[in-house]
């Protein structure tokens, strides 16, 4: 089925390298469905989910986590909800939290 739609994709789009593709429409996927799922498409998946929800306009309280902290520390609470990879997502909390993000 990847393949069928990897194929669609590249007639659409042009000549783009398979694991672009590849990774894009895998990380559409479930990280507990897909146990061998690539790092790029677990990556992606969340990145694509935390700029649905970017609002570069948000203010930050005084006291309180980043915008970008706090996000993080909730959806890895439900990242299997989710179809999250947790150790990803624990790895990403981290970073917001270490960097100030």
């Amino acid at each position: 089925m990847v393949k069928q739609a990897v194929g669609e994709v590249r007639e659409k789009i042009g000549n783009l390298p398979e694991e672009l593709i590849t990774a894009g429409i895998d990380s559409g996927l479930s990280s507990q469905d897909v146990p061998d799922l690539g790092g790029s498409s677990r990556v992606i998946s969340i990145v694509l989910a935390r700029a649905r929800e970017f609002n570069p306009f948000q203010k930050q309280d005084r006291g309180a986590d980043t915008p970008d902290k706090s996000w993080f520390s909730i959806n890895r609470v439900n990242a299997k909800y989710y179809g999250f990879d947790p150790n990803v997502m624990d790895e990403l909390f981290q970073i917001a939290a270490d960097k100030g993000y």
